[in-house]
């Protein structure tokens, strides 16, 4: 309407499919790469790093969260994931810290699908406040819960969904206190 457009365009939400495929004996699943126990929790990560996204609260919820994983599938090349494995090792937390490169999209759900918790971890930005970031919808294919920072539309849905819990960006503290309580409660999560 605004735009006055003589057609009016098909608008496709950027989701993975809704049917995910079975485990791939190569591929596995993140745990399996992992070596981990299905006891262990794990907290994954999935997508683009970069500093706006929020990863170091990640590692630095490692310090308050004993015997907590985090997985990261992301460009292990990157700089800025460079920079968080150096910041665990100064933290004494490097061995519970995982970096994977990507997975094929279509297979993204299913490959982090034994993990503990799915984590959003995003700082305050104008677009991290109004969307509905892909990887929210990959954790929820894979029958996640989900820890999302306070960013207005996604701690919305986590809350009105009940699926998961929210942590103030940015605050390693409080993003280890929600690992733990996932860990805890998490089938009343899912």
């Amino acid at each position: 309407v605004d735009y006055k457009l003589e057609v009016r365009p098909t608008v496709v939400l950027n989701a993975p499919r809704l049917e995910q495929p079975k485990v791939d004996a190569e591929l596995k699943t993140i745990r399996n790469k992992l070596g981990l126990q299905s006891g262990v929790p794990l907290h994954v990560y999935v997508g683009a790093a970069a500093p706006q996204r929020g990863l170091d609260a990640m590692v630095e919820a490692l310090v308050k969260a004993p015997g907590h994983h985090v997985a990261l599938v992301v460009n292990p090349n990157s700089p800025y994931v460079i920079g968080l494995q150096e910041k665990a090792k100064e933290l004494g937390v490097n061995d519970r810290l995982h970096i994977h490169p990507y997975v094929p999209e279509w297979y993204v759900s299913t490959f982090i699908s034994d993990a503990t918790s799915g984590v959003i971890p995003i700082l305050k930005y104008p677009n991290h406040e109004i969307s509905l970031v892909t990887k929210f919808f990959e954790f929820l294919h894979a029958k996640l819960p989900i820890i999302v920072s306070d960013v207005k539309t996604m701690a919305a849905e986590v809350r009105t969904r009940k699926n998961g819990l929210v942590f103030t960006a940015g605050s390693g503290d409080e993003l280890a206190s929600r690992f733990i309580e996932i860990a805890e409660h998490r089938d009343q999560y899912v």
